[in-house]
């Protein structure tokens, strides 16, 4: 008997690009063939985008487009999963037409289970719902099938967000602002290393953060200096920084350490303090 073949749709940004390659690691385990080409598949699996108006229609678009494949006979089964469902709650479900399963951003582990649910001849009449409101302290983002070129990889720092900028959703999807340990973001380091990985890309919802929960300061520095001796890994950028938090021990650092590459991903903050505070950013 043949392995069911699953293909995947991941949409948004490179913190769920991390979360698709997780899941496609369990898919893996669990049985599945990983399938490019969705028209080929048995199950599509589409990771949504809930940040911007238009991230959200283009995932209700690609949903509705994988919907109709399935009633075409294309397909035998469609999972809708990541922030779209996340930010409007279990009863997102009612939103959707055709739909066999629907998860948020946690319940990673059980998307194989789901898949082979929904695809028994005994399958459930209404769709299967994982969307949960309980956030887990932190993910392990490890044996990930990559989305990303072999010689780079994404590597997530924390999750969410503290701040409540008038015009961002984050905090409402992915909750506080949580940080990883230090010894579990090297181990993810090492094995991306491992299967070839020698650009790590450092992200987070706010990376010059980092630490300032768990640690109760500002560590960023510290985690640049672990990464520093992680084998195989040659170049290490730094995405996603905000200003605020820059101390001067990371700038030493970026200077110092021979694997940082020169160039922080930073976003210019606007000039007049009235717009500053109408975002919430004052």
């Amino acid at each position: 008997m043949k392995n069911p073949r699953v293909s995947f749709v991941s949409l948004g940004c490179a913190k769920n690009l991390v979360d698709s390659e997780v899941l496609l690691g369990h898919l893996a385990k669990g049985g599945f063939d990983l399938c490019a080409d969705y028209k080929q598949s048995d199950v599509v699996v589409v990771n949504t985008c809930g940040f911007l108006a238009s991230s959200e229609k283009e995932s209700m678009d690609t949903i509705e487009s994988m919907v109709g494949l399935k009633g075409k006979g294309r397909l035998k089964a469609v999972v809708v999963a990541g922030c779209l469902p996340q930010r409007y709650g279990t009863d997102f479900e009612k939103r959707l037409q055709g739909v066999d399963a629907v998860l948020g951003i946690t319940n990673r582990e059980k998307i194989a289970e789901v898949c082979s649910t929904i695809l028994e001849k005994t399958r459930p009449e209404r769709p299967l719902n994982l969307v949960s409101s309980e956030l887990p302290r932190y993910e392990i983002d490890r044996d990930r099938v990559r989305l990303t070129p072999r010689h780079s990889a994404y590597v997530r720092l924390s999750e969410g967000c503290d701040h409540t900028c008038a015009f961002c959703v984050i905090p409402q999807i992915r909750g506080k602002f949580r940080s990883k340990p230090m010894e579990v973001i090297v181990e993810e380091c090492r094995e991306l290393a491992a299967d070839g990985a020698k650009e790590i890309n450092l992200i987070a919802q706010d990376t010059t953060s980092y630490g300032l929960d768990l640690y109760k300061k500002l560590v960023l520095d510290e985690l640049l200096q672990k990464l520093e001796d992680v084998k195989g890994v040659q170049w290490i950028r730094l995405l996603y920084c905000y200003p605020s938090y820059v101390t001067d021990r990371l700038i030493a650092e970026v200077a110092r350490n021979p694997k940082i590459v020169k160039y922080v991903d930073m976003p210019v903050q606007h000039t007049k303090e009235r717009m500053l505070r109408a975002m919430r950013r004052a």
